[in-house]
């Protein structure tokens, strides 16, 4: 990234529980998940976007999640992508897993702090 560009990446993290430290509770999900997930968005190790969470693979379902083990999870990334989008961020990258989509958009003209012109959410 240069100084020219914000950059983002999706991540998938596990939701905080409820009552944990001040941790903000989780929306209900459905079903009797084990765990339970959500897809993230940082930008500097600041927390943009939040995906609905959704319920995780129950163990021994082993690996990576996918739409099959995790039900709403393919609906939980495609509503944060489009909020992501809805902001004006460009997708121009992948990592190594499905999810990790990378984002870009220009940084605000004549900004120093690294900060874009655009209020996020």
């Amino acid at each position: 990234m240069d100084a020219c560009t914000d950059t983002l990446v999706i991540e998938l993290e596990h939701c905080p529980r409820a009552g944990a430290r001040g941790a903000p509770s989780a929306r209900p999900v459905p079903g009797d998940a084990a765990t339970v997930l959500r897809f993230v968005a940082r930008r500097g190790g600041r927390l943009l976007y939040v995906s609905p969470p959704f319920p995780g693979p129950r163990p021994g379902e082993g690996g990576d999640p996918r739409e099959d083990v995790a039900p709403g999870m393919n609906r939980a990334l495609h509503t944060l992508r489009r909020d992501i989008q809805r902001d004006g961020w460009i997708a121009c990258g992948r990592g190594a897993h499905p999810w990790a989509v990378r984002f870009e958009r220009p940084a605000a003209a004549g900004r120093t702090d690294g900060r874009a012109a655009l209020a996020y959410p």
